[in-house]
């Protein structure tokens, strides 16, 4: 019954995005009231072929996707069998794995398999996670295997994926080891670690939320734990599985590869990653080994500060292309129109605008983010926090000083001078250009006397 109402659901769905297809296509473009497909012959002048077809294409993929479903759970249920672990169709987390991070949004496991080696019990299974948002959730499915692990500091590795190298080049790079201070016969394991892994304890919501003058305590001795426990032999086993990621929490270690859920023929793999991973681990928690020291430069106060100076660079260049754009915009604009209609380049002006603004984060971004980083330990916490008010305060006066200062600056060059240009288009780039450039002025000094003013009172 559940899936002959997916099905129907899934139809209605897809005739109701037809009819709105039609009617979308329809009056892009009418002639005396009369739009686009209504002018075409038949079947595609009629809005009932687009709902019916929608329908049917709704349909046939509820079909698909209730097939491929069945085809993975039979499928998991062979594998199963085969290894001569137990089978459920539905999974529930073990006591206590629910404060594991991973499974704070938990939602519903399913396909489970179930087994014991060496002692240790093992569950595989696919779950669902949802992100609560402002404006909508996001929903993730994984294929999670999760062991007991008594003992073990709380920390998060995962692959150094694209968007994570994307995070370290912003500033957050994670626990850092440096390879010299492990020995010659260590370095390269070492360094392999560092190049496919992102090691953290926290994630990087937290890490913004760090102290951004200096570690605190707490995170100082939980970071020294899980050092402790990253020795290079750890670090050798755990270079094997480098698609692999694994999170610690109270009790439970849980492992799984990718953002999505494996294929059936997959599952072995993960189960022997997790069990060889754990094993790993669980030798070395507890013993004395000594500790690697991080990269000169890299503790997480610095880190913040320079995602904070990544941050800030990125949203002064997306300003500053958009400014750019607002000059620039106005002489593409009128040299576009021809005859008083839109020419050929009227249709680029979206993409010049959105690339301008890009361009100029993606610069902001990399200047900010080879700004040095200057430690402000020795700064009193308060006095900091009342010197980053005032230079807030100041770049914020100055930004509408400059703004208004700008304007009247066009308008006395127009009014008293007589400085004119026979040219629309120049004539709206060059305003844009004196009340946003005199904006931005305004704004820098603001900020660099501000912040001249509060370091010298701190003195």
């Amino acid at each position: 019954m559940s899936r002959l109402v997916s099905v129907v659901g899934s139809g209605a769905f897809g005739a109701a995005a037809g009819g709105f297809l039609f009617w979308f296509i329809n009056r892009s473009y009418q002639v005396n009231g009369v739009g686009l497909l209504r002018r075409q012959d038949w079947p595609v002048n009629s809005p009932w072929v687009w709902v019916a077809v929608g329908f049917l294409v709704g349909v046939v993929g509820a079909q698909v996707v209730a097939a491929r479903r069945a085809a993975h759970a039979r499928k998991a249920r062979e594998v199963a069998e085969e290894l001569g672990h137990e089978y459920a169709e539905s999974a529930t987390l073990p006591p206590g794995a629910d404060r594991l991070p991973l499974f704070a949004a938990w939602t519903n496991g399913r396909h489970a398999m179930t087994g014991t080696v060496h002692g240790v019990l093992v569950t595989l299974f696919d779950c669902t996670t949802i992100i609560r948002g402002n404006e909508e959730d996001s929903y993730t499915d994984r294929t999670v295997a999760i062991l007991p692990a008594d003992g073990l500091p709380r920390f998060d590795l995962r692959p150094r994926t694209a968007g994570r190298r994307l995070l370290g080049w912003a500033g957050f790079v994670g626990l850092t080891f440096d390879p010299a201070a492990a020995g010659p016969a260590d370095a390269e394991t070492v360094r392999r670690f560092a190049d496919h892994f992102y090691l953290s304890i926290d994630d990087p919501v937290a890490l913004l939320q760090a102290v951004p003058d200096g570690d605190s305590p707490d995170r100082a001795a939980r970071e020294e734990v899980v050092r402790r426990l990253f020795t290079p032999t750890v670090m050798e086993a755990v270079n094997e599985f480098p698609d692999f990621a694994v999170q610690s929490g109270p009790g439970h270690l849980a492992v799984w590869s990718g953002d999505g859920i494996l294929a059936a023929r997959r599952r072995p793999d993960l189960w022997d990653a997790a069990v060889e991973l754990s094993a790993a681990f669980t030798r070395q928690s507890g013993a004395a080994a000594p500790v690697i020291p991080a990269r000169t430069g890299t503790d997480i106060g610095r880190q913040v500060r320079k995602v904070q100076s990544t941050t800030l660079g990125a949203l002064a260049g997306a300003f500053g292309g958009f400014i750019l754009s607002a000059v620039v915009m106005p002489i593409l604009f009128f040299g576009a129109m021809k005859d008083d209609r839109p020419g050929v380049g009227f249709f680029l002006l979206p993409v010049v605008f959105f690339g301008l603004v890009l361009s100029g984060a993606t610069v902001g971004a990399a200047v900010g983010s080879r700004i040095p980083v200057r430690d402000t330990a020795a700064e009193d916490p308060a006095q900091a926090a009342a010197r980053r008010k005032s230079v807030t305060r100041g770049g914020v006066a100055g930004f509408f000083a400059g703004f208004f200062g700008g304007f009247l600056v066009f308008a006395g060059t127009r009014i008293g001078l007589n400085w004119r240009f026979n040219n629309v288009g120049v004539e709206a780039a060059t305003f844009f250009a004196s009340v946003f450039g005199g904006a931005v002025l305004g704004a820098v000094l603001g900020v660099v006397l501000a912040n001249r003013l509060g370091r010298r009172g701190s003195r």
